[in-house]
């Protein structure tokens, strides 16, 4: 709610800016109406904007539609990268990698699965190249549908390909999937025990509230198998000694 509020007061700015240059201010609608979309995107739109597909690709009409928004993550995207000393990835449970966007040199070899859970970045042919793509665009800080979101976790923990599991920075998003890729396979309880396997290895891993509570929420019938299955293993008798 907050991110959707912020840009779209900040699309509405830009085009009061372009409204008082009259002519002059015409590129700055174009700026305006980028940053407004997005705003709407966070407030309940979705990432529709973007219309990125099954291949990560971005068509020509999004990318000049939402270019200045577009160019503005790009630059702090490459910032981070440049300044922020962090690797690029790190492998949090046997066979899966969480990371950024990486480049293609980049990527760990044994990797067969890319995840990409942008929808502000085009895939990388030099990434996928050779690999399985698999996306499901989400806006940066946000969540995707439950139900999609569960299809690709159950895709994911069932199948026994490398994943390499990316958003932007390997923080948020990704780490959202891969919380539920690590519960689905019952190597953890529940969100935050996820979320504390993951920042143990990916010190910058941090879901936010709402990516915390719509782990717990899609992940509910996996989670209370779980606590089941600990109950029924605390009620065993133990075997007496001697």
């Amino acid at each position: 709610m907050r991110l959707g509020i912020s840009f779209s007061l900040l699309g509405c700015i830009w085009l009061i800016v372009a409204w008082q240059l009259g002519w002059w201010g015409l590129p700055l609608v174009w700026v305006g109406i980028s940053f407004l979309l997005v705003g709407l995107g966070y407030l309940g739109l979705g990432p529709v904007m973007f219309a990125k597909g099954k291949t990560g690709k971005l068509p020509k009409w999004s990318m000049v539609l939402m270019l200045p928004f577009l160019g503005f993550t790009w630059i702090c995207w490459w910032a981070l990268v440049r300044w922020h000393h962090e690797e690029a990835y790190h492998e949090i449970a046997e066979g899966i990698f969480l990371g950024r966007r990486a480049f293609p040199w980049e990527i760990p070899a044994e990797v067969q699965t890319i995840v990409d859970l942008t929808t502000e970045f085009p895939s990388s042919s030099g990434v996928n190249e050779g690999r399985a793509y698999l996306t499901l665009p989400t806006l940066d800080g946000s969540i995707p549908k439950v139900e999609p979101y569960r299809k690709l976790v159950k895709e994911l923990a069932e199948g026994t390909d490398c994943l390499y599991i990316h958003c932007a920075q390997g923080h948020g998003r990704s780490a959202a999937v891969a919380a539920g890729v690590l519960i689905a396979r019952g190597l953890a309880s529940n969100a935050a025990e996820a979320e504390k396997m993951m920042k143990a290895i990916r010190a910058g891993v941090s879901l936010n509230k709402q990516q915390r509570r719509f782990v717990e929420r899609a992940m509910a019938p996996e989670i209370e198998a779980f606590a089941r299955a600990k109950r029924a293993e605390e009620a065993e008798p133990q075997p007496a000694t001697a």
